[in-house]
């Protein structure tokens, strides 16, 4: 018996599209001045093949591939990257529909943070006015390790006194969220949403439980899985 939902922050409860925007900006910006041929284009297309590869982590990866395996040369990028990222307020919103999702799977099931935000998200999900509706009130910051490491599911679950095959776990990507699921015995749902939705499985073992183009219908979706 399914007793619990873990959400994972962007793509599920954030619209991430501004935070990606400003990503795309500050990498575009340092790698042209050593690139003047590097664009906006550029970028999505290096950000896509991130993603195809699997990289856990994407603006590293970026900056790996212009830095020639130099590793002063990246530090460089990543560090005039972190300055400029951190400089700035970057604007958090709720994915369109997901408060109404919420409460009705709250009427049946926990509701478990599950994102690599930080303590930003949890003031945030206070002002919208439902951060009581979760089980957790932790963030990425409470942890030392995150995804797609299995042991960070492991961990979230138990900070919300749950077992992890009582969990469904629902993510906007296969790598960091359906992966580390299905490793650890806990029901899936992609949502395919933002810049991973269509990130591929590489093997049957990788695949999904439920496939959703919008969170639109989730709730209803989720009791599907049996």
């Amino acid at each position: 018996m399914y007793t619990t939902v873990l959400l994972d922050a962007g793509g599920v409860i954030l619209y991430e599209t501004l935070y990606e925007a400003d990503s795309c900006r500050i990498i575009t910006k340092i790698l042209s001045k050593q690139y003047n041929w590097y664009s906006e284009e550029s970028y999505w297309a290096d950000l896509n093949e991130s993603i195809n590869v699997y990289s856990p982590h994407n603006r590293q990866y970026i900056f790996w591939k212009y830095s020639k395996d130099d590793k002063d040369t990246f530090m460089k990028y990543w560090h005039e990257f972190t300055s400029e990222w951190n400089s700035i307020k970057h604007e958090l919103k709720m994915m369109v529909g997901i408060k109404d999702q919420i409460n009705e799977l709250k009427n049946k099931y926990k509701i478990v943070l599950a994102g690599q935000y930080g303590f930003e998200i949890i003031d945030f999900l206070g002002k919208q006015g439902i951060l009581n509706q979760f089980e957790n009130n932790l963030s990425q910051d409470n942890f030392e390790i995150t995804k797609p490491d299995p042991r960070y599911l492991v961990q979230i679950c138990e900070s919300a006194h749950v077992l992890c095959n009582e969990c469904i776990m629902v993510g906007d990507r296969i790598d960091k969220d359906i992966i580390p699921a299905k490793q650890n015995n806990i029901r899936t749902v992609f949502v395919k949403t933002g810049v991973y939705k269509n990130q591929k499985p590489r093997t049957m073992d990788e695949i999904p439980d439920i496939k959703l183009e919008s969170i639109d219908n989730l709730a209803n979706e989720i009791e599907k899985i049996v």
